[in-house]
């Protein structure tokens, strides 16, 4: 079944059907498994299989973006998992986010099949990358990274190889680090605008052609200002791992991290109103609804 430029994909959710799109429109054969397979994968030229060891025996190169850890627990050691189908030589790019101890341990146990697994993040949201404004980031031994570039540059085209195996990881934490408070600064500058008595949709048009604008002012503004925060592909509820990992590799660098800590806190209080399903713009209520007369947040949650 396999082609020589066949790559095998695990998980064709968010971020992994963009993946599929990109490389099946350059023209690569893409052989792929997921849980819940969407059809447009097959309509698109993509060839679905029953399981991930279908997948590590009929690819070299494996690309793999799987919601969180209990996923990876059951793709890569299930039954007719990925570590049961890895041959000698072959590679596993992990562009899932999980903590890099837990990357760490899977990387051991593709090792003891011979194959190598490499530490890969995206950054970006599926539209982004679709895009083509998203990233990879890449990390671990030099000529399996480099191998991976060509594909990795079909999906995106700025393509980083960061160095030593879990720099990938920890880039992923300093780039939401800074998509926290980007975010958290749009949403108090959209809530000053309204109590000064701008009209939402016009003030999120003028910031976003400001000085002061960015990336995550430019795409949630429009959020705030209609307050469309439910049927996000980017929720609250999947950026809450960064809150609680962001923090630990500051505390691995000794390095302070004051605007994050009040972002986080602002975040937090979404949450535990259980707005996790929200769009992560919904941070722009939490700080509507609080008073100038209200103490600051207690950084660090």
């Amino acid at each position: 079944m396999a082609k020589l430029d066949a790559i095998g994909l695990i998980g064709i959710g968010n971020i992994g059907s963009v993946i599929a799109e990109k490389l099946l429109k350059s023209g690569r054969t893409v052989i792929g498994y997921s849980k819940l397979m969407p059809p447009e994968f097959a309509k698109t030229g993509g060839t679905p299989v029953a399981s991930p060891k279908v997948v590590a025996s009929a690819a070299s190169l494996i690309l793999s973006c799987l919601p969180d850890e209990a996923a990876a627990q059951e793709v890569y050691y299930g039954s007719d998992g990925l570590l049961s189908g890895l041959r000698p030589g072959g590679t596993v790019l992990d562009l899932a986010s999980y903590p890099l101890a837990f990357k760490r341990d899977l990387a051991g146990a593709v090792e003891a099949t011979g194959a190598t697994l490499l530490d890969g993040e995206v950054s970006g949201t599926p539209d982004m990358l679709r895009a083509g404004s998203g990233s990879i980031f890449l990390s671990g031994e030099l000529q399996n990274c480099e191998r991976c570039l060509p594909a990795c540059r079909l999906v995106a085209e700025e393509t980083f190889n960061l160095g030593p195996f879990g720099a990938a990881t920890k880039m992923k934490l300093i780039n939401n680090l800074l998509s926290a408070v980007h975010t958290a600064a749009a949403a108090e500058a959209m809530a000053l605008g309204v109590k000064a008595g701008f009209e939402p949709q016009l003030l999120a048009r003028v910031l976003s052609k400001g000085s002061g604008s960015s990336k995550f002012l430019v795409s949630r503004a429009p959020l705030m200002a209609s307050r469309r925060f439910k049927g996000s592909r980017g929720p609250l509820k999947l950026f809450a791992k960064y809150l609680k990992h962001i923090p630990e590799l500051a505390d691995q660098a000794e390095c302070a991290t004051p605007l994050f800590d009040a972002a986080r806190s602002c975040f937090e209080i979404a949450l535990r109103q259980e707005r996790g399903e929200e769009d992560i713009a919904v941070v722009f209520e939490v700080i509507e609804a609080m008073k100038r007369t209200e103490p600051p947040l207690p950084w660090g949650g």
